[in-house]
This record gives structure tokens, sequence and C-alpha cells, in this order.
């Protein structure tokens, strides 16, 4: 045997490689040399592990982390943690603000620092304290305590005297009148956010609300049983956050995001939650002069990326109750997306909580469209089921039983049903894009649909063409329906096509349609967006109608970005979009990476506020680095339009 070494010189790195050369006459079993240079085909590790154990009698702080001798805070490992290091914390619940000195790097992926609970281990981050006050009566189930001393030491972040207006934070308590304006300030009962108002007399009309004083010095509850929650977990909100960056805010968006993970924790109860914990349950936002309120709440825990939770809408169930019915997705356990349960579920509060009323396996349909005809009474659902087909039935009992399903030879699936002005129904569809007309059979047992016009796809303009569509009658009986589309880069063979919506107008009952034009402001300049799901509705507060969509400052291309979510009111006259109406309904953090997307949500109008209501969670673009840690639960954006 003989060995051969060779010392090889790239760039400003030299490698020493050896090896052996076994002669063929030889009997030897090849072995790897220990000196050959190895280089895996991936990086799995290349920072520090570091441990934390709340719970471990050998847990100090003044440790070095070691699995041995663990730290006993995750704000200690936070103090330390440098790019590519991991956190595993041990079982237990942690109420700690962590500070973040330290970010990973945008261009290489494992620089990421990542915080993972140990296999199989509860591990909570919280921004709340356990509040043990003395409660005192003040009639009708209603009782106030003091907020804790420490929220009023000088320079203390007190949350109860900050307002939960996004967009207009300012010191709200104290305050003098009846109106008591919602805080950051938030109370936990058993792990149950109590709903924050905004003044005495509602708490003491609404079980499971609370109140800060106008002082601001104290807190008033509304417990549901109408008795102190003795033997209960009480949590009071007193931090700003549970991670919390302190490295310098330099560079773009992109360099500003915080570039970590977290795995396998339970991240909550922030004032100001940041992108690594679940949102606040109310914020506000007034945008400016437009007069459109969004109050944004909690709907349901989520847990996964899929850009929908309630992929379509939902409906009322009856003419004279409050209770609407919806499908969701349950993506809260272990499981491949083709195999999560479908949830038939029911509320009574317009989706501030939700009854889980049947399960079923996905071996027959996806998620499922509901719509509910105000004139009739009936309920309709239609999906698609797994041949691909679309598929009706219908319910004359509030969603109790159902009719035998009927399948029609036309695509609807993404496309929500209007019900127009003459009575019919009217749904988009396709192929290119194709209206049909519904009328219901006399004796209520189904629709009979009819094909009317079709609008052409014009091929110089977007690839993604007329798909998506979504349609609104206007004031004045024509149906405009507008489209997802998207950006064409240019070639040598054709013009490229602008990032923009495309829209139709029909003037006779979608019999015709107009060529499809680009959306465009009023004054005829394109509104840029994203390859994106879009919405447009008819307020039935106050007859206008309105656009949802992601407006891109300027050209994009692709399906991003979408980190906004907008509305706007629509010209009837020009078919444009009114600047000074522009109002955002969610964006993102500035801790989160710019390719989360708000898009794809489920809507409907409340009969008794008139608000349109939106369910909606945040999900990512498939170039998103950031995987695990963001919140995917989905909320209620209320939106109140002026009048």
């Amino acid at each position: 045997m003989r060995y051969v070494h060779l010392t090889i010189a790239i760039g400003i790195f030299t490698f020493s490689l050896s090896w052996s050369n076994v002669m063929a006459d030889e009997k030897s079993t090849p072995q790897e040399s220990t000196n050959t240079p190895y280089f895996p085909n991936a990086v799995e590790l290349m920072g520090t592990t570091y441990y934390v154990a709340q719970n471990d009698p050998k847990g100090s702080d003044d440790n070095p982390g070691t699995k041995e001798l663990p730290f006993k805070t995750i704000s200690k490992a936070g103090t330390v943690a440098d790019q590519g290091d991991f956190v595993m914390i041990d079982e237990g619940v942690y109420r700690e603000e962590v500070l973040l000195p330290k970010n990973g790097f945008l261009y290489v992926p494992w620089t990421r620092i990542t915080y993972k609970a140990l296999p199989g281990k509860r591990v909570y981050l919280k921004g709340s304290d356990v509040f043990e006050p003395k409660w005192e009566a003040i009639g009708g189930g209603v009782y106030k305590a003091a907020l804790p001393a420490g929220l009023f030491k000088k320079d203390a972040y007190n949350p109860y005297e900050l307002s939960c207006v996004i967009d207009d934070p300012k010191k709200v308590r104290p305050i003098k009148g009846e109106v008591l304006p919602e805080t950051l300030g938030q109370i936990y009962v058993d792990g149950k956010a109590f709903e924050q108002l905004a003044g005495m007399e509602a708490v003491k009309n609404t079980a499971g609300s609370f109140v800060v004083t106008g002082n601001g010095k104290e807190i008033v509850v509304h417990f549901p049983d109408g008795k102190t929650p003795a033997g209960k977990l009480v949590e009071l909100t007193v931090r700003q956050r549970c991670f919390k960056p302190m490295y310098p805010p330099v560079g773009d968006e992109y360099n500003k995001a915080a570039y970590m993970e977290t795995w396998g924790m339970v991240v909550e109860h922030a004032a100001e939650p940041g992108a690594f914990c679940y949102f606040r349950p109310l914020s506000i936002r007034k945008n400016g002069d437009t007069g459109i309120i969004v109050r944004k709440s909690f709907s349901m825990r989520g847990l996964v990326v899929p850009c929908s939770k309630m992929t379509y809408n939902p409906a009322y169930i009856s003419k004279d109750k409050p209770t609407i019915i919806a499908s969701m997705v349950d993506d809260l356990k272990p499981a491949q997306m083709d195999e999560w349960d479908i949830l038939t579920l029911n509320s009574d509060n317009l989706g501030k909580t939700w009854e889980i009323r049947d399960r079923r396996r996905p071996d027959t349909s996806r998620e499922v469209n509901h719509f509910f005809d105000e004139d009739n009474g009936m309920v309709i659902k239609y999906y698609r089921d797994r041949k691909r087909k679309v598929v009706f039935e219908v319910s004359s009992d509030e969603g109790k039983t159902w009719s035998s399903p009927e399948g029609v030879d036309f695509r609807a699936r993404n496309s929500g049903m209007l019900k127009l002005d003459d009575g019919s129904l009217f749904l988009p569809g396709g192929p290119d894009f194709t209206c049909y007309i519904g009328k219901w059979r006399p004796d209520l047992s189904g629709i009979d649909w009819e094909r009317r016009g079709t609008a052409k796809r014009n091929p110089a303009l977007p690839r993604h063409g007329l798909s998506e569509p979504h349609a609104v009658q206007l004031p004045d009986g024509r149906i405009f329906v507008i489209f997802r589309t998207g950006a064409t880069l240019s070639s040598q063979e054709k013009p490229g096509t602008p990032s923009v919506k495309l829209f139709t107008v029909s003037e006779d009952g979608g019999k015709t349609w107009s060529d499809v034009k680009p959306l465009t402001y009023e004054d005829g300049s394109y509104v840029y967006s994203p390859a994106s799901f879009p919405d447009v509705i008819r307020s039935i507060k106050n007859n206008k109608v309105y656009v949802l969509l992601n407006i891109s400052p300027k050209p994009t291309s692709g399906c991003d970005p979408r980190s906004t979510l907008h509305i706007a009111e629509l010209d009837p006259a020009t078919l444009g979009i009114k600047r000074d109406t522009i109002a955002i309904i969610d964006t993102k953090h500035y801790d989160h990476y710019p390719l989360v997307r708000f898009s794809n949500w489920a809507r409907l109008q409340d009969r008794d506020t008139k608000n349109l209501v939106l369910f909606l969670k945040l999900h990512l673009s498939e170039h998103c680095p950031i995987r695990m840690g963001y919140d995917y639960g989905l909320y209620r954006y209320e939106i109140e339009f002026p009048d």
C-alpha cells in the first residue's frame, strides 16, 4: 500500500488531501481516510447550542448555558445567541421580554437564530403576569381591581395608558367622560381573552368583557358567571414584547426583518406583539380621513403556512337569527395538507367564537362556499368534489339537512355568488370568463343555471388572464367583474404588460361584456398590483362600491408583494379607484420578512351593523425564507364604512 499526498491552492484557500492507493492484488477492505476533507452538501448546524431550563435546580443565568449547566431564562440566552445559534428550551412558563442584540443574515439562511422547545416539552413565553388582586363587586356580576403598582413606576411600560389604535398611537389615560378608548392592556382568564369595550355600561351588559377606568388605575371586569375567578388563572398583559429586537434597524425592509425562528413554543400576551408572537385580541386602524375604520380581533387559532384557513365565504342561515355557517380546514394537528379534516362551524356572534357542527375527512370534497338567499331563506353551498366537479346543495332548514348534490359543467370554485336586483342569482365562472344566471325551481329543490355571456382574454394582456373573478352589481344596475391577473414580462416576440387588475362590465344582465381593461385611478393612471386575489362589494350601509386588493407602489411581477391589504372606493362614473379613499386593512410588522402575505380572505356583511367582516390569516410567499414562528391564526376584521 502506498499513500499519495496532494496540496491544492484555490484562491486564498489551501487544502491538503491524502488517500491510500491499494494494489489490486492486495486483499483489503476499503476504508475512508480520516485525513480526507469532508464537504457535505448542506450545513446542518454552524452555531452554538444553548440550553434553558427554568425548573432545573441547577439552572442559573450565571451558567454557561450547556445541557448540564443550563441558563434559567430565555432572556439570558437571547443576550449571547448569535448567527446560526440554537436555543433549546425546557418546559415552563417564561414570563419575560427577551431582548435580541443579534440578528441572522439576509443572504445566508442557516444564520437564523432559532429558539426551540425541547421535544415533547410545553414552553410558553408570555408578555403577561399572573394577576391576583383584591376584587371589589360593583353590581351585576361586575368587579373592579387596582392595576399592579409596578406599571406606574417611573419609566415603566404601561399598556393600560396607551391607545390600541395602530395609526394613532397616544396616551389615552387618564381621561374624563363616559367614552373610555380601548388600550393596549388585556386580561385573560384560563387562557381566554376577554373583550375590551369602550365604556362602563357596555361592560355591564356584556359578560366576558372589561374596560380600563378613566383614571387609568383600575380594571373593571364582567366575569361570565358573575363571580370572582376563584381557582382560575387570571393573567394581565404587562410587557411590550416577548421577543424584542435591539440590533440597529439599518437598510431596507429586507435588512430590517428579524432572521430568526421559533419551534414548538407558544409565544403570546405581548401588548405590541411583533412578528414572533400571537397577535393582540384587539387592534384598531382609523385610516386618516378615509372614514374607513378597521377593528382586528382574534377568531380561531391556526398553526400552518398555507394561504387560507377559511377559504370561501360564510353565510347566514336564516332571516331572523344571527347565526352564520362556515367551512374551515383543521390545521391544528400534524397531517399532510390533503389529509386535514374539513370543519363545518356555526357562530352566533359573527365569527368572534365558533362551534364545530360537523367534521369530515377530505375524501369527498374540500372547503365549501356558502350563500344565503334573503328573499326565500334558503342556504346554498357549493364546492368542488374529489373529481374536481363543482357541486351544489341547498337547505331549507338552516343547514341541518341538504338536498342531494347536483353537479354542473362549469367552474366556479373561487367565486362568490351574487343576488341581482331582479332576484336572479349570478355566478362568475369559467372557462375564460363566463357568467351563469341561476333561477330557483318553484319547489325550491334546487337551482337551474343558464349560461350567459363570455368575456374573452386579450392575449396581449397579463398571463393570469381572467382568473378568480369577483362580481358586484353597481347602483345603476350594471355588473362589474374584477380579475386576479398579473404582469407579463416583455420579450422579443411581444411587449410586456403591467402588473394590474383587469375588469369588465355588463349593461344587459350578463348577456354581453365590455372589453377587459386595466383597473386605474380616477385620473387614468394604473393601480399596480401583484397577481393576487381581488374582491369587490357594494356596502349595505352606504350603497357605495369598494374594491379589496393588494396595491403596490410601483410595477411588480409575479405574486408579490402582498404585504399590505387595501380597500378603496370605486368611482361608478370612471370605474376607477378614488385615491383619497384608499385605506389599509392590514400590513406586515417591520420584523416580518417582506414576503409575508395578507390575501385570500372570506367575507360577509353584518346585517345589524352594516359593517363588512373579513376572515383572513397571514401566509407566506413560496420564496419567504422564514417559515416557523409567525402567527398563522385566523383573524376577524370588522370594517366600518362612512355614512
